[in-house]
C-alpha cells in the first residue's frame, strides 16, 4: 500500500550469476522469453559487478493509480 489499499504491486526476484558479468538496469516485462513483449518500467542504478555464483535481488513497486 501506498496511497490507497492495496494500491501497489510488489515484484521481486533474485538472479544467480554463471559467469562474470556487470549489471546496471532492469525492467518490468509482460512477457518472460528473452526477446519481444512491452516494457511496464525500466530502471538505470549504479553497475554492479558480479562473480559466478554471486546474487542479486532486485524489488519494484509500482503504484496503480
Amino acid at each position: 500500500t501506498t496511497t490507497v489499499t492495496d494500491d501497489t504491486a510488489q515484484l521481486v526476484h533474485t538472479w544467480t550469476a554463471t559467469g562474470t558479468q556487470t549489471v546496471q538496469e532492469a525492467g518490468i516485462f509482460d512477457t518472460s522469453t528473452a526477446s519481444g513483449g512491452n516494457m511496464l518500467a525500466r530502471q538505470t542504478f549504479t553497475a554492479k559487478n558480479l562473480e559466478t555464483n554471486d546474487t542479486l535481488q532486485l524489488t519494484y513497486k509500482v503504484k496503480v493509480a
